[in-house]
């Protein structure tokens, strides 16, 4: 990370919870249209959940935690 974006980031973390969820979502947004994503439609979720949550049921997948999946990731 830069030494901007540092202090970007740390001027950003200063601010109300309320403006840094605006800001995160803003982030997000300007990663997916830079992916090329779309926002995918309510069925289209309904159908992951209901895939996702078969596989679980199922035994083909096991769950972990955000702890978990931060340490398998380094961070």
């Amino acid at each position: 990370m830069s030494n901007d974006s540092a202090a970007l980031l740390a001027d950003v973390l200063g601010l109300p919870a309320s403006e840094r969820e605006e800001v995160a979502a803003a982030l997000w947004d300007s990663l997916e249209l830079e992916a090329g994503l779309r926002e995918a439609s309510e069925g289209e979720l309904r159908a992951e959940t209901a895939a996702k949550r078969a596989e679980i049921l199922s035994g083909a997948v096991s769950p972990i935690t955000h702890e978990e999946l931060k340490r398998q990731l380094g961070r």
